[in-house]
């Protein structure tokens, strides 16, 4: 938490995810205004269906798999390189 301020992901993200958020409330202040005024044809019109959100889901769900599925797999291998520095050591123990 101290060296948060300081992460360079954090630093990165930082700008995308403020636009999105922004754009995010403009929509949605728009579309609560165009209601309340008796505009619902224009706030039915600003609607997206649930196909995008369905193919947004599957790739999301793809990409994540594959991102766990290569995390895994450097974590066996490294898993694989401690064992084999033990066991070298041991062998280099008894020897002594």
């Amino acid at each position: 938490i101290v060296s948060l301020p300081n992460s360079a992901i954090l630093s990165e993200i930082k700008s995308p995810v403020g636009w999105i958020t922004a754009w995010s409330t403009l929509v949605s202040v728009v579309y609560k205004i165009c209601n309340a005024r008796g505009l619902g044809h224009v706030a039915r019109k600003m609607c997206l269906g649930s196909a995008p959100h369905s193919l947004i889901a599957s790739s999301i769900g793809l990409l994540l798999v594959f991102r766990t599925n290569s995390a895994y797999q450097r974590f066996t291998e490294g898993r694989k390189t401690w064992e084999q520095l033990l066991n070298t050591c041991r062998d280099i123990t008894r020897m002594t």
